[in-house]
């Protein structure tokens, strides 16, 4: 220490376990003890002791258990070596108890490897990729529907149609507008159906993830729960299903808030949820900012050495593997859905707009026949008039020749 410098602060008392390495500490008047110190700097008088809580596998401490006798909430006085040995048998059956959970969490996470369940899981999920899809409602079958709809009143306009080349009547005009309707309605009817074999596949591969998140649902508690340490990669994804079902940010911002969480209706709210709904697309953003914390590839997606870190660790279930599948299922299905309505939308629009212009069309095709029934009569009572005329005409001459 330089001159003129102030002294180091010593190490809080209670830290020395840690830092030292030592399993117990005892002060018989911490008022003596320089390394520790008070609140508001009031001093007071009596003796404290505290104990490490010691993993016997690792070394590693785990947690710290403390008494006092400190004036005026106690006598002041120091701790008897009865009280001393009764807080250190304390941590010490602390300390077996722990390594106890420790040994049962690590061997049921070694004794299973999800690793070949896995496998199965990723070669079905390709089947029902590859599987062979039913050809499109583009061309034969919508046009056999198209043609249920408005075949006859198009029938109709076509026979008639051939005797006119005005081109630019109401009919033909009408004839051309349905034409384009009708391709714009086929097209539709083709896009809704693609929309919707999507989709369903889709939710058949959710479906598949689902079922398996159910299946490792009781090996996957009882490891969340008896981990000493925090699956770090693990606990990302599932911050951010918990987003997804719209829990309160607040109770599991750490592992320990979210511990209240790792229990059974967790995945059953997870098999339940409706992945059809309208996504809330704020509890999304927060959702997609934990999983993106993972270790990203060159290509900016999520990639096998974030998937790596979460099968290590929870080699029994692969948990977080599963649940980073569900939302990246759970996303892609709800963008189909919309994708759906708005091409069921699009297709009741186009079908609306043809049976109206196929309405308009056969008044068009009415009122010229109602026209060219007036023309024609007009036509016949013209040449009625005419030949009366001239049958008079002939008759006035022959009377002058009988004369």
């Amino acid at each position: 220490m330089q001159e003129g410098e102030p002294p180091p602060v010593p190490v809080p008392f209670t830290f020395r376990i840690i830092d030292e390495k030592r399993p117990m500490i005892y002060a018989p008047n911490v008022a003596n003890e320089p390394s520790i110190r008070f609140f508001r700097h009031f001093p007071k008088l009596g003796a404290y002791q505290a104990c490490g809580v010691c993993c016997p596998s690792n070394g590693e401490y785990k947690a710290i258990i403390a008494a006092d006798t400190l004036f005026p909430e106690s006598a002041g006085q120091p701790l008897s070596q009865e009280d001393q040995d009764f807080i250190w048998h304390i941590s010490r059956a602390l300390s077996q108890a722990y390594d106890t959970v420790e040994r049962k969490a690590h061997e049921q996470t070694s004794s299973k490897n999800a690793k070949e369940d896995m496998d199965k899981l990723k070669k079905t999920l390709h089947e029902l990729a590859v599987q062979p899809q039913e050809e499109p409602a583009t061309n034969e079958s919508a046009e056999g529907e198209l043609g249920a709809e408005g075949g006859e009143g198009e029938g109709e306009a076509a026979g008639e149609g051939e005797e006119e080349q005005d081109g630019e009547d109401a009919v033909s005009v009408a004839k051309a507008e349905l034409k384009e309707l009708t391709e714009a309605l086929r097209a539709a009817k083709t896009a809704t159906h693609t929309a919707s074999k999507k989709l369903s596949l889709s939710q058949a591969v959710l479906a598949v993830i689902k079922d398996r998140v159910k299946d490792v649902a009781p090996d996957a508690l009882h490891t969340m729960r008896h981990r000493s340490a925090v699956p770090q990669a693990t606990f990302q994804v599932i911050k951010a299903v918990l987003h997804v079902l719209g829990k309160d940010p607040e109770t599991f911002s750490n592992w320990k808030r979210a511990f209240s969480y790792f229990n059974k209706d967790l995945f059953k709210e997870v098999q339940a949820y409706d992945a059809t709904q309208e996504r809330k697309l704020d509890a999304w953003a927060r959702a997609r900012r934990c999983y993106k914390a993972l270790p990203e590839e060159d290509t900016g997606g999520i990639g096998t050495t974030a998937m790596k870190m979460m099968e290590e660790e929870m080699p029994n279930t692969h948990l977080g593997v599963l649940l980073f599948m569900w939302l990246k299922l759970v996303r892609k299905v709800a963008r189909r859905s919309v994708a759906l309505h708005e091409a069921e939308t699009a297709e009741k629009g186009l079908t609306e707009q043809r049976a109206a212009k196929e309405e308009e069309l056969q008044k068009a095709i009415e009122a010229k026949a109602e026209e060219q029934a007036a023309a024609k009569k007009a036509e016949e009572e013209e040449e009625a008039a005419r030949k009366a005329e001239e049958e008079g005409e002939g008759e006035g001459e022959e009377g002058e020749g009988d004369e």
